[in-house]
């Protein structure tokens, strides 16, 4: 019962196995890495005394260069070539392996500072033509330099002797590891096969059986026996118990979730019922809220009054409500009738020509109509909502100077509609707002609230509902100041 669970089986195979391998791999690295480190030693050291025998082979040319020609070329490429040689001087081991090393060290050193100095010596009396002097000194500098190539190639062959047989040491040892990694890697593959075929055998063998149980249960057949889990893992018996369970209890909901659609769908039909009711109760209240007001009576009212400012002589005031009594019948055409732009902008124009008079000098309007764009549908009352909208909040604490501009345009098969203020300017939250309306609000919601307030939502809902996703709305604030909602309309006569 100690390797009853899956965990403790695999975590077994994986000593088992794994513990032979990593102490071989472990010491063929260790052998394999002394090995490469010895050989690496031989090749930099040589690799560095080969570099200071080049080193000095270039300073003496160029030493003897200057000496013949006084060039002031050879002479910059002496001192170059000099500090070079003083770097790589500087670059010799400071603690070699024994003594003799350090003693032929030191020696080389102190080679290459007598080198250096008598080179130097020659050089200042080549400059200063004291001929016979540097002719000496180089004699001298050119015996320091086969003591120095002597000393190298002794160094260097001691090196090699000592390091040949470190290799050679490492080699033997290697491949005797070699051999002995190979025989454990094999053993180990062999050992792990066995335990692969044991342990997967334990585990299949159950999970099989329960798979077949799973397929008959999913086919239909509730009636089955019990799965057997005998011999099975620990996580395996109790998967086959849970399995069991399960099946016997979804054997007795059958029943009870028959029932339950059937109530189900009792629900949904009565649901059916309430929306249908909800929807005639909200048609009633729209209806009943309209009768409140009787927009023909009002109409007619302020007709009445333009005859009665005619008879009186007063034109200005008959003018005024004529204007608004244009603005209020054209509000009063069916929403859901499509107008063409010339209609929305003679309305446009006499809701301007009251906003005139109301406000004065304070705020100015511009219309830029492009030749062409008349004949082309939109929905009504589009663009007075949004007039309205840029004088009751853009410009509403503006004392003077306000200006709004409309603008229509043609690019290509689409009409482009742009409403702009210099006013405050809308906010981030309020854009928000208005353009997740548009997505959110339910479409038969914002059909049956069109005539309880046309607003800026609102026309953006409406434009949505008539175009559907190839209408463009763009609604933001100015760097400049104010607000600008521009409209891209696939074009429809």
């Amino acid at each position: 019962m100690a390797f009853s669970s899956i965990r403790s089986r695999i975590s077994l195979f994986y000593v088992l196995t794994f513990a032979p391998l990593a102490a071989a791999s472990i010491l063929v690295f260790f052998y394999s890495s002394n090995l490469l480190r010895s050989a690496q030693a031989l090749f930099d050291q040589n690799l560095y005394l080969e570099q200071l025998s080049e080193a000095l082979s270039d300073l003496d040319l160029e030493i003897q260069n200057f000496l013949n020609t006084r060039d002031d070329e050879a002479l910059r490429n002496y001192y170059l070539l000099d500090a070079r040689l003083a770097n790589l001087v500087q670059e010799l081991p400071g603690d070699p392996s024994d003594d003799s090393d350090l003693l032929n060290l030191r020696l080389l050193r102190r080679l290459f500072d007598r080198y250096r100095s008598e080179a130097a010596q020659a050089i200042n009396a080549r400059r200063g033509r004291l001929i016979e002097q540097y002719g000496d000194l180089y004699t001298s500098s050119r015996r320091v330099i086969d003591y120095i190539n002597l000393m190298i190639q002794s160094i260097n062959w001691i090196d090699f002797q000592r390091n040949l047989q470190e290799y050679l040491s490492f080699s033997r040892w290697y491949n005797e590891i070699q051999v002995w990694a190979l025989m454990v890697i094999s053993a180990t593959a062999l050992f792990s096969l066995l335990l692969i075929a044991y342990f997967s055998l334990r585990l299949s063998l159950p999970l099989i059986r329960l798979s077949e149980a799973a397929s008959d249960f999913g086919a239909g057949n509730f009636q089955s026996a019990a799965v057997e889990s005998a011999g099975a893992s620990r996580e395996v018996k109790q998967l086959t118990a849970t399995f069991n369970t399960m099946k016997e209890r979804i054997r007795e909901y059958i029943e009870e979730m028959k029932d339950k659609a059937q109530i189900k769908q009792d629900l949904m039909e009565q649901n059916i019922q309430n929306l249908h009711m909800k929807h005639v109760l909200k048609s009633a209240e729209l209806i009943a809220l309209q009768n409140q007001i009787n927009p023909h009576f009002l109409f007619n009212t302020i007709n009445t009054g333009v005859q009665l400012s005619a008879v009186e002589d007063a034109p200005r005031t008959a003018d005024y409500l004529a204007h608004l009594a244009e603005v209020y019948r054209y509000n009063l055409r069916k929403s859901d009738e499509p107008v063409t732009l010339a209609d929305e902008i003679a309305s446009l124009e006499s809701y301007i020509y009251i906003l005139r008079i109301r406000f004065g000098e304070r705020i100015d309007f511009s219309l830029s109509i492009e030749s062409g764009c008349e004949s082309l549908l939109l929905p009504p009352v589009t663009l007075q909502p949004l007039v309205e909208n840029a004088v009751n909040h853009g410009l509403r604490e503006v004392i003077e100077g306000g200006l709004i501009e409309v603008a229509a345009s043609i690019s290509g098969s689409r009409l482009h509609i742009e409403v702009t203020d210099n006013g405050e300017g809308i906010s981030d939250e309020k854009i928000r707002e208005a353009l997740k309306s548009i997505e959110a609000d339910d479409p038969l919601d914002m059909v049956m609230n069109d005539s309880a307030g046309i607003g800026l939502t609102n026309v953006l809902q409406r434009i949505r509902l008539f175009f559907g996703n190839r209408a463009t709305i763009l609604l933001e604030r100015r760097e400049s100041g104010g607000t600008r909602v521009a409209f891209e309309l696939p074009r429809k006569e």
